[in-house]
């Protein structure tokens, strides 16, 4: 259920940090269930919005369709044009002719191949039904008026809330179950964004947001700050005034990070993000961090963000804040010997996490 801490094993960073004795992030307790969305399995799961099957649907068959999302959806503000078929409801092939015949018999000639070639780790025996389903992930969406969503793949993560419910969010789309402002406000942050910035993984401009190593090992700070909420509501005010300027998330960061940029709507926003990231400072407590900003590389693009060396400090504060949490919740409920092992290839401590 929603608000259910959860716990998870050992994960590693890429790198070990300097003259630091710890040379693994653990995986921390989040508030919250998250994960990628669906995957269907099967490129005759996805139909484009002018193909001529659609014409022979019955009503009811049409009930069955639902707008398909990705991450490019998702940035651009622009519909992908696809519509998903969702008959995972029907427990036997059968019932499904009886129901749906003419998605039914697409489903079987383009689907069934597919999935009857796969001998191993079958997730789904039913070739109709999708592979992946996230049913309890989205049973806790369901129950949020709004909820978190991130482009899975990106050089720079954008986190936006979501009230649709009815389109299928793809596997190429992070999924957070919470309608929280603290959270968006943390997630939003450059001390996110600095995380992120070590822990994607990918190479060159190209990387990718895996919850695993970018969400589940991130130490939230006090969301029940109330200088972060008041933070953290501003600036999605703040965005979403400039949104509507800007049409779609991506041209709005565009216009974000070019300092030729002076559109009144984006030097609000930066002074809102400003803002947000120095009450995300203050909830962790921490001190002697004043954050400067400028227009600097990160995850190979040029970014409106703080300097790179305060970047650094900032990732090994939130390491030192990641074993805290992680010391604690090991002094409230002991792991075994075997939960105590780093993941498979962490570093060993010789390799610098900052340099």
């Amino acid at each position: 259920p929603p608000g259910v801490l959860k716990r998870f094993t050992v994960h590693h960073l890429r790198r070990a940090a300097p003259n630091a004795d710890v040379t693994v992030a653990e995986k921390v307790r989040l508030p919250f269930s998250a994960g990628r969305g669906v995957q269907p399995y099967g490129d005759g799961f996805i139909l484009d919005s002018d193909d001529p099957i659609l014409q022979s649907l019955t009503d009811s068959e049409k009930l069955a369709l639902r707008p398909f999302v990705n991450g490019e959806a998702l940035m651009s503000g622009v519909p992908s044009g696809r519509i998903v078929i969702d008959v995972g409801r029907y427990q036997d092939e059968e019932s499904l002719f009886n129901g749906m015949p003419t998605l039914a018999q697409h489903l079987k000639s383009t689907v069934k191949p597919v999935r009857d070639a796969i001998t191993s780790q079958v997730h789904e025996r039913r070739y109709w039904a999708f592979w992946d389903k996230r049913e309890e992930l989205f049973r806790e969406v369901d129950q949020l008026d709004r909820f978190i969503v991130l482009a899975g793949d990106t050089r720079v993560p954008v986190f936006l809330f979501r009230e649709d419910h009815h389109s299928l969010l793809s596997h190429k789309v992070v999924v957070i179950a919470s309608d929280s402002a603290p959270v968006m406000g943390a997630l939003s942050s450059t001390v996110h964004t600095a995380w992120f910035e070590q822990m994607r993984t990918g190479r060159g401009t190209t990387s990718n947001y895996v919850v695993s190593r970018c969400l589940r090992t991130f130490p939230f700070p006090d969301l029940d700050s109330l200088n972060l909420r008041k933070a953290a509501e501003a600036f999605l005010i703040t965005r979403g005034e400039a949104l509507s300027k800007a049409v779609s998330p991506t041209k709005l960061y565009n216009l974000i990070d070019d300092p030729a940029a002076t559109l009144r709507e984006v030097e609000r926003l930066r002074e809102a993000q400003v803002n947000l990231d120095a009450s995300v400072v203050a909830s962790y407590g921490w001190s002697g961090l004043d954050l400067s900003y400028g227009y600097f590389e990160l995850a190979g693009v040029r970014r409106f963000t703080c300097d790179p060396s305060q970047r650094d400090e900032i990732r090994r504060r939130l390491l030192n804040e990641n074993h805290r949490l992680s010391a604690a919740a090991d002094a409230a409920e002991p792991r075994s010997a075997i939960n105590r092992r780093p993941a498979r290839g962490v570093s060993n401590g010789t390799e610098p996490l900052f340099s």
